[in-house]
């Protein structure tokens, strides 16, 4: 085999360049006598198997037990055949079993010779160990089935397509049913077939990003067989199969999701509809205490948020219910006839007594609270309320009292959900609160009414009818002196008109604290110079003043100011023992408007209590509303120093204002947009 000579007998040139080149291949050689039963194995054929070449006779059942069992049958069919048939050429692959156990593919490849009749009498031919190939042919058999696995059960949409045309090349089952098409009708259509028409450019942009080898990812409308759009996300990316590149594009159905995301963001509308009306709500009842207004307010705000077909706030007095605002199309008349039934005030009431929310699905049904809705509206149940289904009744309580209800109906039975009992409980507690503070306002109001009637009356009586008293003696000496001794009538006389000019003053400051409204026609300066000139001739006390031209605010700053002087000048006279007092009252750079006042009084300790903290406490708040700084100045022997510091803003700036903090513009404020009250503070 080596090609050197042996034995002195010099070899075929032919054979041994057989023999070189049976070497240099790696095969094992085989030959097959079959007259004379006879084969031979060459040592190479052996170790193919891993045996030497003693290991292994020369037999033919020693390629035939070493077949594996599932090739068996075939192999022996395809020698059989080959014996019997007309080709010389003789191709088989099959497995044989090594020494160690594992299994060895082996591609056996042969020719034969054949008598005159065309019988085979002898093959010979050689294996080739095909194992490492069978093993990457089978690696890339088995990627290839689980592609196409993963292709066919994705419940994505897969979709293959030319780059150059764009068509469908194939498509999954799940892309399919997504669009509504066989596998037949998709492949070969093109994607603008069923693309929305709003989409087909941005078709065009990732079928170029797809040429250029860039991956792609957008949102688009697909359109299904029967014309109905779904919501689709795309991620597209250049791929090759089977040697050529195509576009793929893994299509997901998001419809579900858009329709998530818009009801989520219906809801989050709708709650933040809600939540802003609450606040409206609430800002609309510390803003004012005006309670007609406010509850027209409560109830068109209401229906925003809880929709209904009538709705009514009812007080409770005692054990008398009135109707304070209503909603609907049953008439004033009608419900105030209503409201004096017995039946209606008798249900009512025992409806607040439970002091629970009330819902009735349908007052026409059998529950009991229908019968009791029947019995409250009596005969107008067929008339004034024929269109009542549903009705909801929520008590409204303030400090552990009921004051009065909220009634809410509807024309559809079933109407009210929990949500709706929700919110409609929010406004009802904010109902409670506007008829509390409502009436709260009224006693305060009736208090201080009594209040100032008594100061006024204090203050005629120290003041004016002692001048007026000493006018009349004053007047009846000089018309005695007259009559006696003419020339002294004259002392007497003067000390009459210094009275009574002391009395026009003291009558002017009186109306003008009965009537703060002139203001608005003659200014804080001169309101301040009478405030000053009757301190002056009351109380003989000396004012001096420095007064700036008529300040540009508004007529609640000024009158706010007025006050705080006037309550300023009060302490003066009542617990400072002051003999001069200064009053100012300037601007300070382009923003600021200062009143200051100062006295020589005896002063007092500001950390202990003492007379007179209550009015400092009303000039407090009432700077601080305005948005301004209020500070106050004190020491035993060395007099008291108060300073009201506000913006300085047009008179027709809207201004809302918080404790402690400066006014701002607020011609829109909070996102709202709408002016707010001028009067509005909060805190």
């Amino acid at each position: 085999m080596s090609g050197t000579r042996r034995s002195g007998v010099e070899k075929d040139p032919t054979s041994e360049r057989l023999a070189l080149a049976i070497e240099g291949a790696n095969d094992g050689l085989w030959d097959w006598d079959i007259d004379a039963n006879t084969v031979y194995y060459s040592p190479r054929w052996k170790a193919m198997l891993g045996y030497a070449d003693d290991e292994i006779f020369n037999a033919f059942d020693e390629w035939t037990r070493r077949i594996h069992p599932d090739d068996r049958e075939r192999c022996l069919a395809a020698i059989e055949a080959h014996l019997r048939g007309p080709e010389s050429a003789y191709r088989l692959e099959h497995r044989l079993r090594h020494k160690d156990g594992s299994w060895r593919w082996i591609l056996s490849r042969a020719a034969s010779l054949r008598d005159a009749s065309g019988r085979a009498y002898r093959i010979a031919g050689w294996h080739t160990d095909i194992t490492a190939r069978r093993a990457r042919e089978g690696q890339v058999t088995e990627r290839e089935r689980q592609y196409h696995d993963i292709f066919e059960s994705t419940s994505d949409g897969l979709i293959l397509n030319d780059l150059k045309t764009g068509r469908v090349v194939d498509a999954n089952p799940a892309a399919c049913a997504m669009h509504g098409y066989t596998r037949r009708e998709f492949v070969g259509m093109h994607p603008t077939a069923f693309i929305a028409p709003e989409y087909h450019e941005a078709f065009e942009r990732y079928m170029d990003a797809a040429r250029e080898g860039r991956p792609f990812r957008t949102h688009a409308i697909d359109v299904r067989k029967d014309g109905t759009r779904l919501h689709v996300e795309i991620h597209t990316s250049t791929i090759t199969y089977s040697g050529r590149s195509y576009m793929l594009s893994v299509v997901r159905d998001i419809s579900d999701r858009v329709a998530y995301y818009r009801e989520l963001e219906r809801r989050v509308h709708e709650r933040t509809r809600e939540l802003t009306t609450l606040l409206e709500i609430a800002q609309s009842v510390v803003s004012t205490l005006e309670l007609r207004p406010l509850l027209h307010t409560v109830l068109d705000q209401l229906k925003t948020v809880v929709d209904y077909s009538g709705a009514a706030i009812i007080a409770r007095r005692g054990d008398i219910l009135s109707l304070l605002d209503y909603r609907g199309p049953a008439s004033g008349d009608e419900i105030e006839i209503l409201e004096r039934s017995p039946d209606f005030q008798e249900v009512l009431r025992n409806f607040l007594d439970e002091q629970e929310v009330r819902v009735v699905a349908d007052v026409r049904g059998d529950e009991p609270g229908a019968a009791a809705f029947r019995r409250a509206a009596g005969a107008y149940m067929a008339t004034e309320f024929a269109f009542v289904r549903s009705w909801m009744g929520l008590p409204l309580i303030a400090k552990d009292r009921v004051i009065g209800m909220l009634n809410i109906v509807h024309a559809e039975p079933d109407y009210f959900t929990e949500r709706h009992v929700m919110l409609a409980t929010a406004v009802a507690g904010q109902a409670a609160v506007a008829l509390e503070n409502a009436r709260l306002y009224e006693q305060s109001k009736d208090l201080a009414a009594l209040e100032e009637r008594q100061r006024l009356a204090r203050e005629l009586h120290d003041s004016v009818s002692q001048a007026l008293f000493g006018i009349t003696l004053g007047a009846r000496t000089a018309r005695t002196l007259l009559d006696r001794d003419p020339a002294r009538a004259a002392q007497p006389l003067e000390y009459a008109m210094s009275l009574a000019e002391a009395a026009l003053a003291e009558m002017r400051t009186l109306i003008f604290e009965l009537r703060p409204e002139s203001l608005a026609n003659e200014g804080l300066m001169v309101a301040l110079e009478k405030l000053a000139a009757a301190a002056r001739t009351r109380h003989h006390i000396e004012v001096n003043m420095t007064l700036m031209d008529e300040p540009p605010i508004s007529l609640d700053a000024k009158e706010a100011l007025y006050r705080i002087a006037q309550e300023a000048l009060q302490n003066v006279v009542r617990h400072a023992q002051a003999t001069e007092v200064t009053l100012s009252v300037t601007q300070k750079e382009a923003d600021e408007l200062v009143l200051d006042i100062r006295d020589n009084g005896i002063g007092f300790d500001p950390s202990e209590s003492f007379p007179g903290r209550l009015g400092l406490n009303s000039m407090r708040e009432r700077v601080m509303r305005l948005g301004g700084v209020f500070t106050l100045e004190s020491t035993p022997d060395q007099g008291t120093h108060i300073r009201a510091s506000i913006p300085l803003l047009p008179s027709d700036a809207w201004r809302l204002t918080l404790p402690g903090s400066r006014a701002v513009d607020s011609g829109k404020v909070a996102g709202y947009g709408r002016p707010l009250d001028q009067r509005l503070v909060l805190g």
